[in-house]
């Protein structure tokens, strides 16, 4: 008997996480989304005092949320966003507005991304 309460109760942790973490990364790839979102914005309104600070936040706000991702997702991945989060900071310093505005488009492409791979789809599963 206490075979099946440990079987039922590994199975609840298993169904458990593989509930949660499809909706954790969502709600983070969503929040990361947006950051991007309002730095572009920022951009292409020439206020690059602004957009700084909006990366400043988008970075607290990765560096947190990056380790539990880093817990089911493809590290490779999580490392594409950190290293055209860094050179999205480098060119908000230098205020070069295209490369920028470049560095946000990879952002969102690559947060879209690990959003989709982290659907419960059957080409995700398989």
């Amino acid at each position: 008997m206490k075979r099946v309460w440990a079987a039922a109760v590994l199975f609840a942790a298993v169904t458990a996480a593989s509930v949660i973490g499809p909706l954790f990364s969502a709600a983070v790839t969503g929040e990361m989304e947006r950051q991007v979102a309002e730095i572009r914005q920022s951009v292409e309104q020439n206020d690059f005092a602004s957009a700084r600070a909006k990366e400043e936040t988008l970075q607290r706000i990765w560096s947190s949320r990056s380790r539990a991702l880093s817990a089911f997702m493809n590290h490779m991945e999580l490392g594409e966003a950190d290293t055209s989060l860094t050179a999205l900071k480098t060119h908000l310093q230098y205020e070069n507005k295209d490369w920028a505005l470049v560095q946000c488009g990879n952002l969102k492409e690559i947060f879209q991304k690990l959003r989709k791979k982290e659907e419960p789809l059957p080409e995700n599963i398989l």
